[in-house]
């Protein structure tokens, strides 16, 4: 299996396709098809052959040109089932090509993400490829994204409910009208529709004390 490299595309590094197929005039036709187009392409032409490369390249499409015999479709459709069901593999968007029409291709081929009926023009090929590989990268881009947004959020979920829990004790912590010192707070109730904060004695003998939260203002108890 090779991969071909576009000098053109050095600068950046192309999208990969895995391609998949037993006739090998097919093969070559997609090859330069793709690569003229950008892309870097790995070519198979059995799926047991392919099946490792997807672990090791990690395409970011696969195409897969179903054989016009029997057998060959067989294998190539136990291929679509056993990608679809991989799940370091089941991500990877795959695109089936095939002369039969889609009432005639087993239910396997609904596990792809996409079919084309052959022959294929080139230019509705490649829009469906750049399609389905821009379509993963954003799946990528976000997944990859994922677990580093769910830190921020939860860090700042945290910071959030810990400033908030502050702000009630700061709201709670007041100083005694008369001697200005520190009273202890006991519980907070509405009485009227007011909530008040109640306070323990002041242990310099002002008084007992709660404090109107409405109005802002102490009221003398005792």
């Amino acid at each position: 299996m090779t991969i071909y490299p576009q000098p053109e595309q050095l600068n950046e590094i192309p999208a990969i396709v895995l391609l998949v197929g037993d006739d090998p005039d097919a093969r070559e036709m997609y090859t330069v098809l793709l690569e003229s187009s950008g892309f870097w392409v790995a070519a198979a032409a059995e799926p047991d052959t392919a099946l490792p490369s997807i672990a090791e390249l990690r395409p970011n499409l696969i195409l897969a040109d179903l054989g016009a015999g029997a057998d060959g479709s067989a294998r190539a459709l136990e291929f679509v089932h056993t990608v679809k069901s991989d799940e370091a593999a089941q991500s990877t968007p795959l695109l089936l090509l095939s002369a039969r029409t889609a009432e005639e291709l087993p239910d396997t081929c609904e596990e792809a993400d996409a079919l084309l009926l052959k022959p294929v023009m080139p230019e509705v090929l490649l829009l469906r490829v750049r399609e389905l590989i821009a379509k993963s990268r954003d799946l990528r881009e976000r997944a990859d994204a994922a677990p580093g947004k769910s830190h921020q959020l939860t860090e700042r979920s945290m910071r959030l409910i810990e400033r908030s829990n502050a702000e009630r004790v700061d709201l709670r912590n007041r100083r005694c009208p008369g001697c200005r010192r520190m009273l202890e707070w006991i519980e907070r109730a509405t009485v009227g529709g007011t909530e008040y904060d109640y306070y323990r004695w002041c242990t310099h003998g002002c008084g007992l004390y709660c404090f109107n939260r409405r109005n802002g203002a102490w009221l003398k108890l005792a």
